[in-house]
């Protein structure tokens, strides 16, 4: 079964939103692309919204990004850098935990950024969040906005 979730980017029948049950089975995500804020993947422990103004792609995250919602995020993520985002911004601050393999996605995350031309931001999460960036000597190598 394939773990990635359904974002097909089209609206539905005269511009309605359709609820898409994710082939995760954790969650729902609407398939309108030109909603302000669209529900990507929502679980008990994990939420992904995103929302775009003009060329800037923002996936805002809350709970925990761990090895269990890694799968839903790097869909998310390889879908907008596909859609030709100029730049994709990861707002951390609802985050309430990041572990290895959330933020290795982020590294990979960069990577797929740069090879679609697109720049990668990440807004500053909360002090345990950040401090996974610090203790991994990862805060020069990524790019940290502060919270709008």
């Amino acid at each position: 079964m394939d773990w990635r979730p359904k974002i097909d980017g089209r609206p539905g029948p005269a511009g309605s939103a359709r609820p898409v049950e994710s082939e995760s089975g954790h969650g729902t995500m609407s398939a309108r692309a030109d909603a302000p804020n669209r529900l990507v993947e929502m679980t008990p422990d994990f939420g992904i919204t995103a929302r775009v103004e003009q060329a800037r792609h923002t996936i805002a995250l809350t709970g925990e990004l761990d090895m269990a919602s890694v799968p839903a995020l790097q869909a998310t993520i390889e879908q907008t850098c596909a859609d030709d985002a100029d730049e994709l911004v990861l707002d951390l601050t609802e985050l309430r935990f990041l572990d290895s393999a959330g933020l290795r996605l982020i590294l990979v995350a960069q990577e797929t950024c740069e090879a679609h031309g697109c720049r990668l931001r990440l807004v500053r999460g909360r002090p345990s969040v950040q401090r996974v960036f610090e203790v991994s000597g990862l805060l020069d190598h990524l790019t940290f906005v502060d919270p709008e």
